[in-house]
């Protein structure tokens, strides 16, 4: 009698529920795109954080972690497209918004912005962005494990990959290549980090799982 080991279902369905991909989902992040879009080239904060409290990113992503440990692969594609969708979603909107702050003159071209200093951090990878990727994979996973939904830790991984992706979208828009594959090179490198430990913590955590009879 072999035994294997499952996600417990009622956190795995708990987890696919919440990353259902609905037009509330799209609007959410299209919105996060044009919020990213005018904290960057305003260099705001307050706005920057808005963004990605309102990005609905985390579950999609922790789906497929959850379902990648649980051998659920047809779950795991699930959120890895409405990951890749609702993030396609905030670049589309976050290149149009900047595109019209350009046509409409609010913003004297692209010179500028892209070196102001929250763009300027989101197009350079470094050893900060690793440390963001890492906590934001650690402490979602055990939050959505825990179902502690009233916390904030999934705007960690927002901030770990919205901004990065939109400093790659104003980038292209100001005719800058290397800042543009800076911000989504950092996109990339935190996308896989999250998911990567992610994965690590459901591993490690064994309460989260349990074993079945596998006849």
């Amino acid at each position: 009698m072999n035994r294997r080991k499952n996600i417990r279902d009622d956190i795995l369905f708990d987890v696919a529920r919440k990353a259902d991909l609905n037009f509330t989902f799209l609007v959410f992040m299209g919105t996060s795109g044009i919020l990213t879009t005018t904290a960057l080239v305003t260099n705001s904060v307050p706005v920057l954080i808005g963004a990605m409290v309102i990005a609905p990113i985390m579950p999609p992503l922790q789906l497929v972690a959850f379902a990648l440990v649980g051998g659920r692969w047809r779950l795991a594609m699930r959120g890895l497209g409405t990951a890749f969708l609702g993030l396609l979603v905030a670049v589309i909107f976050t290149f149009i918004t900047g595109w019209l702050l350009d046509r409409l003159g609010i913003i004297e071209g692209f010179g500028n912005e892209i070196y102001k200093p929250l763009l300027e951090e989101r197009v350079r990878p470094g050893s900060y962005s690793l440390i963001v990727a890492i906590a934001a994979g650690f402490s979602g996973t055990l939050a959505i494990a825990e179902q502690k939904v009233d916390t904030l830790v999934g705007v960690v991984s927002a901030v770990a990959l919205v901004p990065a992706a939109g400093a790659g979208a104003i980038s292209v828009l100001a005719g800058d290549m290397g800042r543009a594959l800076g911000g989504f090179s950092l996109f990339a490198i935190n996308f896989l980090l999250i998911l990567g430990v992610a994965i690590i913590t459901l591993t490690l955590f064994g309460r989260f799982v349990e074993k079945k009879d596998a006849r």
